[in-house]
């Protein structure tokens, strides 16, 4: 059993993979016809791949099902269908507390999201937090960064920043790249120092806006010795995931005559 956002990502990977891909090159033809044979194509792809997911749904797979129910409610690769979203949902509802009540953290991470959601359930963002903050209590550093992100925002149990901050700590702690560069940006304007250091672990996981903030504090040595080389290296590996302040920042840096 997997995490709800890491199972549907999975399989929206796919469909995009299998709508964008080609076993053979495209035959000469006009663009327009080009592209009307590629988006049958497409269509054909992705409903081979939600057959394959309502197989999987059928045999009882709660991430399957979980799947299946979004691509219902989304309209991706089926029609569309509040109904069947719903059906679907209620399998995957049933079988997450099923595990979660024999302390499977990640099912309970999918029931606080799908609770939360409302999703197969009446919205309870109360007991969604309960689901949540059990999860937690396991280590699971997903749920950790969730209920911090619940404390902080008063969803479903009281406010309370230092609840939010622990939990987000705990969460950057075991590697969770969100945790870390939201401890990042809380710290950015109070202590550059701790800035900085979780802007670097979140960088090394390849976050690309970790990496052009790190750059900036390396560029301007705030919470870092200022180092030249180190922020170009940094401006680069996030100008190269496409962030255009990095693209434009490295291209200045770059046009500089060397002194």
């Amino acid at each position: 059993m997997k995490k709800i956002a890491a199972v549907f990502l999975a399989f929206f990977a796919a469909c995009m993979f299998a709508a964008c891909s080609k076993t053979d090159p495209p035959p000469v033809a006009p663009a327009k016809d080009d592209h009307a044979a590629a988006e049958r194509e497409a269509a054909l792809r992705i409903a081979a791949l939600v057959d394959i997911l309502r197989a999987k749904a059928d045999q009882g797979d709660a991430d399957a099902q979980y799947a299946l129910a979004s691509f219902y409610a989304s309209g991706a690769g089926v029609k569309e269908d509040a109904k069947q979203a719903a059906v679907w949902y209620g399998k995957a509802l049933a079988a997450y507390r099923k595990a979660a009540e024999q302390d499977d953290a990640y099912a309970q991470l999918n029931l606080c999201t799908m609770i939360g959601a409302g999703q197969g359930i009446a919205q309870d963002e109360a007991l969604a937090a309960d689901w949540c903050r059990r999860s937690a209590e396991q280590g699971n550093d997903e749920a950790q960064y969730q209920l911090g992100v619940m404390y902080e925002e008063g969803r479903g149990v009281k406010q309370d920043d230092a609840r939010a901050i622990a939990w987000i700590r705990k969460s950057a702690e075991q590697g969770n790249l969100y945790a870390q560069r939201d401890l990042a940006e809380r710290y950015k304007t109070k202590d550059a120092a701790q800035a900085a250091d979780w802007y670097q672990q979140a960088a090394e996981q390849g976050d690309a806006d970790s990496q052009f903030n790190l750059g900036m504090m390396y560029e301007e040595g705030r919470g870092v010795k200022q180092d030249a080389a180190q922020a170009l290296v940094w401006y680069r590996k996030a100008a190269e995931q496409g962030v255009e302040d990095a693209q434009k920042r490295l291209a200045e840096l770059e046009s500089k005559p060397k002194e």
